[in-house]
């Protein structure tokens, strides 16, 4: 048995004082990828998070910019961010946007 492998290739927009700059790749593995997991808890539990309140379990692997606190290694040039969320059926995920 072999792991399983993603490969994702992105190419960003930079702002146009950097359109001549050499191309950058940046490969990353799990380690350079923070994981942020929301996983049900009591529903009369206050110190929980509203988002970790729900019933829906969701799992969120954070590529560029940052997600609850955790940010990605990949070095940016905007406020953007890009995530592969996994969520459980019927269950909901949201972001907001900074």
């Amino acid at each position: 048995d072999s792991p399983q492998q993603e490969l994702y290739q992105l190419w960003v927009n930079v702002p146009s004082q950097r359109k001549l700059d050499p191309p950058n790749v940046q490969l990353l593995g799990d380690s350079q990828c923070p994981r942020v997991i929301v996983v049900p808890s009591s529903l009369g539990d206050d110190t929980t998070s509203r988002s970790s309140r729900s019933n829906s379990r969701s799992e969120t692997v954070v590529l560029a910019g940052e997600y609850q606190g955790n940010k990605a290694s990949t070095p940016i040039m905007s406020d953007m961010a890009i995530f592969h969320v996994r969520v459980d059926a019927d269950s909901t995920w949201s972001y907001e946007v900074p």
